[in-house]
């Protein structure tokens, strides 16, 4: 967050580089549970989904932004 902060494209780069995303012990294996009483599991795991789909997107794209 720090790196975002200060627009340091390179270590935030290098940050989300070393972040395991997918296969055994990433942290994708973590399955939020459900908090309020009109949250299921199928509810959190959308949420959950779409908020790694927009970071994971926005990580790749801060890449190419000369101005980031």
């Amino acid at each position: 967050m720090d790196a975002l902060k200060a627009k340091d494209v390179e270590r935030a780069d290098q940050c989300y580089a070393t972040l395991r995303r997918a296969g055994m012990g990433s942290f994708l294996d973590w399955f939020p549970p459900p908090v309020f009483d009109y949250e299921d599991g199928d509810y959190v795991e959308a949420v959950w989904n779409a908020l790694y789909g927009q970071w994971a997107e926005s990580m790749e794209r801060i890449k190419y932004r000369p101005d980031a």
